[in-house]
């Protein structure tokens, strides 16, 4: 509720370049309560949609609150983080809600609440008797999904989805709790014309590492250089026995999906090793690559790192599982939100000893 959360997101859009203009710098220096501001407002508006159609016996008046809300919200973030998540959840939103929410109710149909109206169709009311057995049905199983989705989250993650996003897709959370893989210094530098600077350095804790399996004629994996498969990326601030991710991944919408879901970087890892293995001379005497993940997190700006995967799995390897899984396994997975059986690259128990500083 301190607008923390929403201060760390739009800063770190004005240090990517997707802010559109806003100097939210100038406006955390010299009115840092507006993102107190912007979390409450989101918090009232998010949360009266929800009760304007649940609470209400619907009624002009009320489409009219919940349709004057949904248009503050949305247009909100789609001017303000579209250039981060793009058009297509703002724009559903309220196309769904110009669309699907009728402005004239039924005489018979405003009586009560929509709680009320779901008991009803729960009970077998006679007040619903034109919904046949088969409406109900379907009806009462599109809300349970709804429900049960955001609440397996908690629940498959064991309460470690701020670390881990298990299940995050159809989250309540997503603006409560935020993680960073990077450790940021503020320094100095001189311009060209001699004059200092405030200059922004950061440190990485995410990277990917190739590695050739150990052989009959090797004891231990051996390092696969950028110059073997990518030659021309290498940069003196990184690491040469990292992927490139910065070049193989060239868009922030796509670095921030790596951020959120970890998972996703196995499929990175898969699909590198996939191209290098296309390269014989690589490897000559193993018919796939090693790679290996490193991450580490922070929860909310406070506390020490947690590392996030773990460094003995061959993510290569898992992913190669997950493309080989059947129809039945691969719906465990998803389900889950896990990886294929002696697969698991994620830390899911005991994420850090400092989580309770964290929280």
């Amino acid at each position: 509720m301190n607008g923390s959360i929403v201060k760390g997101i739009f800063l770190s859009f004005e240090d990517h370049g997707v802010a559109r203009g806003i100097p939210w710098s100038v406006v955390n220096e010299y009115f840092p309560e507006m993102f107190v501001v912007v979390a409450m407002g989101g918090l009232v508006l998010d949360a009266g949609m929800g009760l304007a159609l649940w609470l209400r016996p619907p009624s002009q008046e009320s489409s009219v609150l919940f349709l004057a809300m949904a248009a503050a919200f949305h247009s909100f973030v789609a001017f303000t983080m579209s250039q981060r998540i793009g058009y297509t959840f703002p724009a559903i939103c309220l196309a769904g809600s110009l669309l699907f929410l009728p402005l004239g109710q039924h005489k018979n149909n405003g009586d009560t609440s929509l709680v009320e109206w779901i008991k009803r169709y729960a009970t077998g009311s006679p007040a619903i008797a034109r919904a046949g057995p088969w409406q109900r049905k379907f009806t009462l199983l599109w809300i349970a999904i709804q429900l049960a989705l955001p609440l397996r989250m908690p629940i498959i993650s064991g309460g470690a989805f701020p670390f881990t996003s298990q299940g995050y897709r159809f989250s309540w959370t997503m603006m409560l709790h935020s993680k960073s893989d990077r450790i940021t210094h503020i320094g100095s530098a001189t311009t060209p014309d001699g004059n200092p600077t405030e200059r922004v350095f950061q440190l990485g804790l995410t990277y990917l590492l190739p590695t050739c399996p150990a052989s009959r004629t090797t004891t231990n994996d051996s390092y696969i250089l950028r110059s073997q498969y990518m030659p021309g990326t290498e940069a003196p601030t990184e690491d040469s026995r990292t992927l490139p991710l910065n070049v193989m991944v060239n868009s922030l919408r796509h670095h921030a999906l790596l951020g959120v879901y970890p998972r996703h970087l196995a499929r990175v890892a898969g699909g590198v090793a996939r191209i290098i293995d296309s390269f014989p001379q690589t490897c000559p005497h193993q018919p796939n690559i090693s790679v290996y993940g490193v991450n580490f997190v922070q929860l909310n700006g406070r506390g020490a790192f947690c590392r996030l995967f773990d460094p003995t799995v061959d993510l290569a390897a898992a992913d190669r599982a997950r493309s080989h899984q059947n129809v039945w396994q691969s719906w465990r997975s998803v389900a889950l939100d896990r990886a294929p059986v002696g697969n698991e690259y994620l830390l899911l128990q005991g994420l850090g000893t400092s989580r309770s500083r964290v929280s």
